[in-house]
């Protein structure tokens, strides 16, 4: 496998990972006051980070191939 490639099957998983509107729609109950756990609206803080870097550092989301998309 080349170097940087990801497995074919894990690559739907990578990407529902790497979209920013998953760790957003999971923070929804917290502006409503739904959900008041801090430990877990850190780490969606800390999800929602990591994705930002890696779109900054040119890390995107990958190709059903596995390949970093252009």
């Amino acid at each position: 496998m080349a170097k940087g490639r990801l497995q074919p099957r894990a690559v739907p998983s990578y990407n529902t990972a790497h979209r920013a509107l998953v760790p957003l729609a999971l923070m929804a109950p917290y502006a409503f006051g739904l959900v008041t756990w801090a430990p877990g609206f850190a780490a969606l803080c800390g999800w929602l980070a990591h994705i930002s870097y890696d779109r900054a550092l040119g890390y995107g989301l990958r190709t059903k191939e596995g390949f970093q998309r252009d």
